[in-house]
Formats: C-alpha cells, sequence, structure tokens
C-alpha cells in the first residue's frame, strides 16, 4: 500500500516536475541566445576596426551608431566588473545581460522557483515533503545494518532523483 503511495504521488507530480524542467532549461537557452549574439556583435565590431568594413547583407542595417553604442555599453559592463571584483582580467567574463534583460531573467527565475514549491504545496505526508524525514530515513537510522547490507543507499537514489531534479530546478550551476 505505501509503495503505490509513492508510485501514485510520483505519477502524479512527475509531469509538473518536467513541465518546469522544460521552461528552466528554456529560459537558460535564451540567455545563452542573447549572451552569444552580443558577444557576436561585439567580436564584429573589433573586426572592423582592425579590417575596416564588412561586407553586412542590407537587411541587417547596422550603423556606425549601433556599433558605437554596442562599444559603449561594452566598455560600460567591463567598467562595472573590475568595480565589482579585483580579480585579474584575463579570468573577467562578459557574461552579463542588459538592465532590462537580466530583470526580467531574474523575475522569470523567481517565479521558476515559487511554482516549484507549489509542487508540493499540497502534499501533507512528511516522507513525500522530505523523503530523509519518511520511511526511508527510519530504514537507515533504525537497521543500519540492514541498510547497508541491502545496498539501500543506491537503491533510495533512483526514489530521491524527484527530490534532487526538483531542487536542483533554478539552480544555474555556473555561477
Amino acid at each position: 500500500e505505501w509503495i503505490e503511495g509513492v508510485a501514485g504521488f510520483l505519477d502524479e507530480k512527475y509531469p509538473l516536475l518536467e513541465k518546469l524542467e522544460e521552461e528552466h532549461v528554456s529560459l537558460l537557452k535564451e540567455r545563452f541566445d542573447m549572451l552569444n549574439q552580443r558577444r557576436l556583435s561585439d567580436d564584429e565590431d573589433d573586426l572592423t576596426i582592425i579590417f575596416g568594413p564588412i561586407p553586412i547583407p542590407l537587411e541587417q542595417g547596422v550603423t556606425e551608431t549601433n556599433k558605437q553604442e554596442r562599444r559603449e555599453a561594452r566598455e560600460r559592463r567591463r567598467t562595472a566588473r573590475s568595480k565589482k571584483t579585483q580579480e585579474e582580467e584575463g579570468y573577467s567574463t562578459d557574461s552579463d545581460l542588459a538592465t532590462h534583460d537580466q530583470d526580467a531573467y531574474v523575475s522569470a527565475i523567481k517565479s521558476l522557483k515559487t511554482r516549484t514549491k507549489d509542487v508540493l504545496a499540497d502534499v501533507k505526508a512528511v516522507e513525500f515533503i522530505d523523503p530523509a524525514k519518511g520511511r526511508w530515513g527510519s530504514w537507515r537510522s533504525k537497521y543500519t545494518e540492514s541498510y547497508v547490507g541491502a545496498w539501500g543507499g543506491l537503491g533510495v537514489v533512483s526514489v530521491w532523483e524527484f527530490w534532487v531534479r526538483l531542487e536542483s530546478i533554478g539552480w544555474d550551476c555556473i555561477e
């Protein structure tokens, strides 16, 4: 009966978890694409300084004003980074978004984390909120020898995957 309860719980909650994970990956990908596009534009500007004008398709419509604005924005980011940290320049990265984009990204991540908490909001059983406090934890503490002998630590990993994945949503491993 308890195993059926765990299976029912996971059957109900896994689709919610997967939807949140997809959204998190989408946010990270969108952020990456924005940074990548800006870096490519900065590189093109640098190449223009060295080699002269680069042939650009007419539909892009890059003007000298756009290039100057990007150069100034890059210098502002570099200055802000150097004020924040005392690292050597070679260890610094230019992974900052524009202010409005950064605000939107932070807001989306906060919303995602709030909805992550909502996944377990309707759960009353303590062992489904924190599996270490339920039967798994009591098996480990009361029957340590049997737990170790049955390779309980390895078997529980697959059961705890849901909670680990839930906690990982909203986490940016690079920062």
